[in-house]
Order: C-alpha cells, then structure tokens, then sequence
C-alpha cells in the first residue's frame, strides 16, 4: 500500500486502447464488448476524445418503449453510438497520483477513465482493476 500512494497513473495505464467512432452501431459495439471484455470504449473523432460508451450505455437502448413490449432489436442494432454514449467523460492526467484517481472512481461511481495528455490526446486508459493490482 505504501507504493501505490506515490504511483502515478502512467504506472499502471493500458497503454494500447481500444476504441470506437460515434457512427460505431449498437450491434457493432455488442461485439466488441464480447470479443474483448471491455467495460468501456472511449469515443474518438480525429484523434480526440468525444466521449465513451459502457456497457450501461449500451443495456439502456434495450430498455423496453412504453409504446412497444418488443424493441425492433434489429433497428435497435443499427443506432450509431452518437445516440446512447456519454458526451462529457470524466478523465485524467496521466501525472495524476492513483490515490486520486481512486478518489474520483469512489465519488463518480465510474469504473474507467481515458488518461488524455497535455494536448488533449488519448494515451491510455485506466480502470479499477488496474488499481486494484497495486493496491497490495
């Protein structure tokens, strides 16, 4: 425990992320998120950073309509991420201390962040698990 008060997030940052466009669809992202586990996918539009999309995100557009009791699940499958990700993502600096990050987790409820530079550039991600590796 003592190390990690000193630790930075570019300690323990994935590196390599990855991500999605906001004309991803609905049926694209259900893949992914089957293929690699992920949590969340940051949003990217010419190497910046629009927001991300979770799971959460994701089981919300298959909440059933007051109108219907079946979503067309095909249609529902062709929604971009534009209708459903979250435009203003919390993230942090890679200089950040892990003890802060901790910090924002525990008050946000969120369980990843995008790590953006000085510049405004992706350059990793950082979860709770990540965390959690070195907190021991």
């Amino acid at each position: 425990m003592h190390r990690f008060v000193f630790m930075k997030v570019k300690d323990v940052m994935t590196h390599e992320v990855r991500t999605v466009t906001s004309r991803t669809t609905a049926g694209e992202l259900r893949k992914l998120f089957e293929q690699y586990d992920y949590n969340c996918f940051p949003v990217l539009e010419e190497d910046k950073l629009v927001g991300v999309v979770t799971k959460f995100d994701f089981l919300k557009t298959l909440v059933f309509q007051p109108t219907s009791m079946t979503p067309a699940y095909e249609e529902l499958m062709k929604r971009p991420v534009s209708d459903f990700m979250t435009r203003t993502p919390f993230y942090v600096d890679p200089e950040q201390p892990l003890t802060r990050v901790l910090q924002l987790m525990i008050e946000t409820r969120k369980n990843s962040f995008p790590v953006l530079d000085e510049k405004g550039h992706l350059v990793g991600i950082i979860t709770y698990s990540d965390l959690l590796k070195h907190i021991g």
